[in-house]
Order: structure tokens, then sequence, then C-alpha cells
């Protein structure tokens, strides 16, 4: 994934090395698709420790994950990227604006996750100049760093994605920097769920379907997996497994 050329329109590389936050919590609960456990645990820690960021991700994760908007939102109050990324899901995208600005302006660990969404949200609206540009200094990023977070690496796959709509040659970048974000983190289901995304995209079930088993392995609670899970098996025509996967995630 290498590129020659100068960084595209912003600085993104000030944040990465940062320290991610710490808290009292490892995730696990939300890892793996225990949701109620997750929430609880998580709102018991900040309210013995409101400035506790960790334990404050796993809760917002938790209720997005679960359709719990406004409380995610209000929940994300300090975290302004995952604050954009609430309002977003229901629409206030004026507002998701904003906070995605606001995350992308500061030194923390959400800079460059803020970046794509900014650019993201370019794209949708038809900037797909500007968006582009944006896209493309993330490959700057890939390669002027050499010890990248699991979250950063799945940040990148996503803006090569939409690069390789114009470039499909660099659609195994993209496998690249999912499998390498599978490798930093393997408890992580989000890099199994865009490779499996990504398969479904290019009509390639059978590697769709072997990457989100991965996914609900980690997470068998999952709703986008198990949303993609029904996709690939409906595209193969096995419409009753199909089915009950598609149940599985209108019954959570």
């Amino acid at each position: 994934m290498r590129r020659v050329g100068p960084a595209g329109g912003f600085l993104l590389l000030a944040s990465l090395l940062l320290a991610r936050p710490a808290g009292c919590q490892d995730g696990s609960a939300l890892q793996e698709g225990r949701y109620e456990e997750a929430i609880s645990v998580a709102t018991d820690a900040i309210g013995d420790e409101p400035n506790d960021s960790a334990s404050r991700r796993i809760l917002v994760r938790a209720l997005l994950d679960v359709g719990r908007y406004e409380e995610a939102i209000a929940a994300a109050a300090p975290l302004p990227n995952l604050r954009g990324e609430a309002l977003r899901t229901i629409g206030r995208l004026a507002e998701a604006e904003d906070a995605f600005e606001e995350a992308a302006e500061a030194a923390g660990a959400d800079q460059l996750t803020a970046e794509f969404n900014l650019a993201e949200m370019l794209y949708n609206r038809g900037e797909k100049r500007e968006a582009m540009s944006r896209f493309d200094a993330f490959i700057d990023v890939y390669n002027a760093s050499a010890d990248l977070s699991a979250a950063d690496l799945t940040t990148i796959g996503n803006a090569v994605w939409y690069l390789g709509t114009s470039e499909p040659e660099l659609f195994p970048d993209v496998v690249l920097a999912f499998d390498e974000a599978i490798a930093a983190d393997p408890r992580n289901a989000e890099p199994h769920i865009r490779m499996g995304e990504l398969f479904l995209e290019k009509y390639n079930s059978p590697e769709a379907q072997a990457v989100l088993d991965q996914a609900l392995q980690i997470n068998p609670n999952h709703p986008r997996a198990l949303l993609g899970m029904a996709k690939a098996k409906a595209f193969d025509g096995q419409q009753g497994e199909a089915l009950e996967s598609w149940c599985v995630v209108h019954s959570r």
C-alpha cells in the first residue's frame, strides 16, 4: 500500500502514537456480545469515576449495537467522535459533522477515525473530489507509521475501500489493512465484519461467510455480523438459514 506523493490536505499523523485511553474494563463483555453486562458494568464504572473514558467508550459502543441511540448520544457527550457516530445513526448529520470536526481538531486517540468520518460525510453528500483527497491521505498515514492499532488499520482499510471505487487495483490493499487489523487484535470483530462486507460487495459469498463466521465466533450477537451472514446465505440460495439470521438481528 505505497504511493509516492505529498500527504493530502490535512495533518493526520500527530496523534497516531498517543497512548490509548486507559480504564478499569478490558472490554471482553462488549467484544463477546454480552451487551447488557457491558452496559451495566460500564455504567457502574462511570458512576464511580466519570472521567473513565475506556468504560465510557464501552458503554457507548454497547448502546449503539443494541440500538439505544439517544442514550448513546448522551453517554458520548465527552467523546466527540463517538457522539458524532451516534448522531449520524439517527440522521442528525449537521450535529454529527460538528462533532467529527471537534474530534479531528483534538490531538486524541479518535482523530484518525474522525478524519475518516468527515471524509465519508463529504463523499455521501456529493463532494467526492475533496473526499477522495482526504481518503488518499490515509495511505500516507499507513506508509509513515510502523505501529498502528487495530482501530487505525481498520479505518485505513475503510478509506482505501473508497479509493478503490475509482482504482480497483487498490482492493487487495483493503484486504491487507483488514488482515493487519485482525492480527493486531484478533478478538476485535470489527475488521472481520468489514472484510466480510467487502467480500459481499464483490459477490464472493464463500469468503464472506468464512470471515463473518470468525466474527460471530468472537461475538455471536453482533448485529452487523448477523446481517452480513444473512445476506451471504441469501446470495447462495440458503433462504432458510438467511431468514434465521435475519430474525436474530431483528430480535436484538
